[in-house]
């Protein structure tokens, strides 16, 4: 098992920010198609390519996935990711980018609260504190649209649970097993899955190389965000997710002409501030 230190946790968080680029990058994509495929066709596409880059890049290590050790918490990470990725691809077809990334933001509550509960994590109150600042930040954002009663703003919710319990399944995996065993199981089998009905053939040539884009995308991210897993906790690593949403907004604001509102503004900046106080007095 990889001793923790300072120095690993801080290029866990390197690898982790450098996976939530990835991610919005994917999602942008994504939220560009719309209704245009259904989410089990766009499901496939992430999956089908993401799988076939692992499988490129990670050709030498086919010993790694023939000999896991931990097949039960596996599968259980597996399946609950699926359900996760199906939910979160239909929330970004259908509401802002902003909206749907803050929502997520509490899959980093779900996932600190699983390391300090089955993982045995150490905590602080820095961690604490910007875990909760973050969060705070998340609900002013998400305030006004509860109030129309849209149901899709459920959605992200209900993908954050699931990527806390995958994200604490990581962590406990990460200590054993190869990212790369961990990554490829998830993407086969969503692959498996979303094979009887989202195999659709792209429209055009530009939605084909949209399609290739957001899965090889996703991939890197995938494959980042279970490295970063190996050289941090749980509860360190979920301040970071932070700055998904202001990277979603700029990228909404932008390119889909998203506008903010105060709420977006308030959540924005105690988002900000949530990962500065980490930065400034990491400790464990």
């Amino acid at each position: 098992m990889l001793l923790l230190t300072k120095k690993s946790e801080n290029f866990g968080g390197i690898l982790l920010c450098l996976s939530i680029l990835f991610a919005v990058l994917s999602n942008s994509l994504v939220h560009s198609l719309g209704s245009k495929y259904s989410t089990v066709t766009i499901l496939f596409y992430k999956s089908i390519v993401g799988c076939i880059c692992l499988a490129v890049a990670f050709s030498g290590d086919i010993q790694a996935i023939t000999h896991v050790k931990r097949i039960k918490p596996l599968m259980i990470r597996t399946f609950v990711g699926i359900i996760g990725v199906f939910v979160w691809i239909l929330s970004v077809q259908n509401i802002a980018l902003s909206s749907a990334s803050t929502l997520s933001l509490t899959s980093g509550f779900f996932s600190a609260l699983g390391g300090y509960i089955f993982l045995k994590e150490q905590t602080s109150w820095i961690k604490n504190t910007s875990i909760i600042l973050g969060f705070c930040g998340a609900v002013f954002i998400i305030s006004p649209h509860f109030s129309q009663g849209n149901l899709f703003y459920f959605l992200p919710l209900l993908s954050a649970l699931c990527f806390g319990i995958s994200s604490t399944l990581t962590r406990y995996l990460a200590r054993d097993e190869s990212e790369w065993a961990i990554s490829f199981y998830l993407f086969a089998t969503m692959s498996l899955c979303a094979l009887p009905f989202g195999a659709r053939l792209p429209h055009s040539v530009s939605d084909f190389f949209i399609l290739i884009c957001l899965g090889a995308m996703y991939a890197i991210s995938q494959f980042l965000f279970v490295r970063a897993y190996k050289y941090a906790e749980a509860s360190y690593l979920a301040a970071f997710k932070f700055s998904k949403p202001p990277l979603h907004m700029i990228v909404g604001l932008v390119f889909f002409k998203e506008m903010l509102d105060v709420y977006d503004l308030i959540g924005f900046t105690m988002i900000v501030l949530s990962l500065k106080t980490l930065s400034f007095f990491k400790k464990k």
